[in-house]
């Protein structure tokens, strides 16, 4: 994914306006499953999603130290919105959506750590992500 275009404060908002959604999305699916296994599993990736953004928010903090966070309802980079499901969505369209939406977040964080050649720990924490 070619992220030269954008500006790492733009990077920066979309990833956060990303972790958002997902944790948004995966609370959602795992409040609606009857599986606890699923429920359980749902429920960590949220909160993986949480620290996500936690992270990021502190990278963006210490970049633009004097800008307050304003996440976007839109973003110029190109992540595939998540949206929360309805009652009647099939929980193997779910799946697949998440899936795809991870594929893309893998490949956004790949490019994204490669904006960070100076600072080794933003880097690695960022390929993790991908990973």
């Amino acid at each position: 994914m070619d992220l030269s275009k954008y500006t790492l404060e733009d990077l920066l908002l979309a990833a956060m306006k990303s972790e958002i959604e997902s944790f948004t999305v995966y609370s959602t699916i795992a409040e609606k499953v009857k599986n606890d296994l699923l429920k359980d599993k749902l429920r960590f990736l949220a909160k993986e999603e949480q620290k996500h953004k936690d992270f990021i928010e502190q990278v963006y903090k210490a970049k633009f130290p004097k800008k307050t966070i304003h996440i976007p309802n839109t973003t110029p980079v190109p992540l595939p919105p998540l949206i929360i499901p309805d009652e009647d969505t099939p929980l193997s369209i779910l799946l697949k959506n998440a899936m795809n939406a991870e594929h893309t977040a893998y490949e956004f964080y790949q490019s994204l750590s490669k904006q960070f050649t100076k600072d080794e720990n933003i880097r690695n924490t960022l390929s993790y992500f991908a990973d």
